[in-house]
């Protein structure tokens, strides 16, 4: 391959979305020597420099780089971030887990439910092997995920009264709505180009909106009989956690980043959600019968 056009491949994705460490002489010529020898394919020899690049640093004590939007990684059986991977698994089975002992109830959240587990199999994908396919899937279903949760949020608290009696059949009204939502977020987000940005600011703020709806129906209920310690402690945590998405730090010993711990700390938000959903059933149900 004509070593000018192979520089502008390794170069390319700077159009999109570049770091400090995609500019890194040291980075481009490993990576060029790497694609060269035929050792690997091009993502594998990105991973591969990085990771030396970012050892090499550390004895040096130069702060590590970014390469492509990414910290370097151990990599484990060809898995890239095997942290991060290992807990989407965690969260794909916490609700696995909820369906099993059956506290999943209604439409809504059984819609939430499958959305959930498509979008950390596709994190979980994704955080395995990196690639423009894995990638858009993985922003993709998370917005649904968004877009679902919201969805489950408002029929819980506007559209059921205190006997768990639904006011309107919200399956007919809400949900084609929130599917509408996701078909224009979805479009925004692939033209006239894939736009990553615009799909981190409109997740935050429909999950600020979810947040807020929640905090609201908790302090209506304060006084009330509901059991909403799990539901406060879901809130708080989801908040605390969600600091780590904000305040990044480089992964620990190349495996254990911000990223990672804020997947570890949903697999236990999850499971809190889950309990308070089923909670709420049975007391309404316990309501109905008395």
């Amino acid at each position: 391959m004509n070593r000018r056009v192979l520089t502008l491949l390794l170069l390319s994705p700077l159009l999109v979305h570049g770091s400090a460490g995609d500019r890194d002489p040291e980075f481009v010529q490993c990576v060029q020597v790497c694609v060269q020898q035929g050792d690997s394919e091009l993502a594998m020899c990105r991973m591969g420099c990085a990771v030396n690049i970012t050892l090499k640093h550390e004895q040096l004590r130069i702060p590590p780089l970014q390469y492509y939007g990414r910290w370097a990684f151990h990599p484990l059986f060809g898995i890239q971030e095997p942290a991060s991977c290992l807990f989407c698994v965690g969260n794909l089975a916490a609700h696995m887990a909820a369906w099993w002992k059956g506290q999943v109830r209604g439409f809504v959240w059984q819609l939430f439910l499958v959305v959930s587990c498509i979008a950390w199999l596709c994190a979980a994908v994704f955080h395995a092997r990196d690639t423009p396919l894995t990638e858009f899937l993985d922003y993709a279903t998370s917005a649904l995920v968004v877009w679902s949760f919201l969805l489950a949020t408002f029929a819980f608290v506007f559209f059921n009264d205190e006997n768990g009696k639904h006011i309107i059949s919200h399956q007919f009204v809400l949900t084609p709505l929130a599917l509408a939502g996701y078909a224009l977020h979805v479009h925004k987000l692939l033209y006239p180009r894939i736009d990553y940005g615009f799909n981190m600011v409109a997740c935050v703020s429909l999950s600020v909106l979810s947040l807020f709806l929640w905090i609201g129906w908790l302090f209506a209920h304060h006084n009330s009989q509901h059991q909403t310690r799990s539901l406060t402690l879901f809130l708080l945590l989801t908040a605390a956690f969600s600091l780590l998405e904000i305040f990044d730090f480089p992964p620990i010993y190349l495996i254990l980043d911000a990223h990672a711990l804020w997947h570890a700390g949903t697999i236990f938000t999850t499971s809190l959600l889950w309990r308070f959903i089923d909670a709420h059933h049975q007391q309404q149900r316990q309501g109905q019968q008395g």
